[in-house]
């Protein structure tokens, strides 16, 4: 039988020092750089592992997360936020794609 993650993603992060994060529905899993281990207390809730995102449309089926500078950036829809390393606060706070702190630049094209 296959496991939850292995289809149907909604999306798949990489952070440097703590591996891969992926995402479906409204749980993640983390596991090492190669893939091999689970890590960080196995599958959970997005708002176990990321408590800030917790009462935000960011708890369920997201569109993508990258981790960049320190934090991840999670997208649904037109919004987007960024919250620090460990998920516990954000910055900024949740807002349209498009607002200067986040990517202006996507309303020209």
């Amino acid at each position: 039988m296959a496991g939850f993650f292995t289809s149907g993603l909604d999306a798949v992060a990489f952070h440097d020092d703590q591996g891969f994060w992926f995402f479906k529905d409204d749980e993640c899993v983390k596991t090492n750089g190669g893939g091999t281990e689970i890590l960080g207390g196995g599958r959970q809730k997005i708002t176990t592992a990321f408590p800030i995102l917790k009462n935000t449309i960011f708890a369920s089926h997201l569109d993508a997360v990258v981790f960049h500078n320190g934090g991840f950036w999670f997208f649904k829809g037109d919004q987007c936020v960024k919250t620090n390393g460990g998920g516990t606060s954000t910055d900024p706070n949740q807002e349209s794609i498009i607002e200067p702190s986040a990517f202006p630049a996507l309303d020209e094209v």
